[in-house]
């Protein structure tokens, strides 16, 4: 069955340990996968200065790369998340990014930011409008934001 990379980006887009390789996301695609770039902006070019536009450009370069028919969104938001959980998800991280899970204020600060016009599911419906606006079709903007997943879930479940 296909897999899903839920929410990271390309290497070729812009190289940290989380963001997957091409030959990676290649083969999630090849196996009829999808893969939904994610909105924080610690993943993305332009780090804590991103914008909504910025975004779109994560996912126009996963495009290029995988294909629309592998392309979903992956945000990554968490709203209303106690920091008990972020404890939690910080005691099994080891050593490497403790504090971005068990300092609140580190957390806040530095590692939960979303690009400008684009920091809660509120502003999906602005995601949609930037879709078009660089020029995706209405069967494409479904796909990006939802029945790529949906045909994706349909298969696996």
């Amino acid at each position: 069955k296909p897999v899903a990379c839920t929410h990271a980006n390309a290497k070729s887009y812009h190289d940290v340990p989380r963001n997957k390789t091409d030959e990676a996301l290649k083969l999630i695609a090849e196996g009829g996968g999808v893969v939904g770039p994610t909105a924080i902006t610690g993943f993305m070019r332009t780090g804590e200065e991103s914008t909504l536009t910025d975004y779109v450009d994560a996912i126009d370069h996963m495009v290029e790369l995988i294909g629309i028919d592998h392309v979903g969104i992956g945000t990554d938001f968490t709203q209303d998340i106690p920091w008990s959980f972020w404890k939690y998800i910080g005691s099994q991280q080891g050593t490497k990014y403790p504090a971005t899970f068990v300092d609140p204020e580190v957390y806040r600060h530095k590692q939960a930011r979303y690009p400008k016009g684009f920091e809660t599911p509120d502003d999906l419906p602005k995601l949609a409008a930037a879709l078009v606006d660089r020029g995706y079709g209405p069967e494409d903007v479904v796909k990006v934001l939802g029945g790529n997943w949906m045909r994706l879930f349909r298969e696996v479940w």
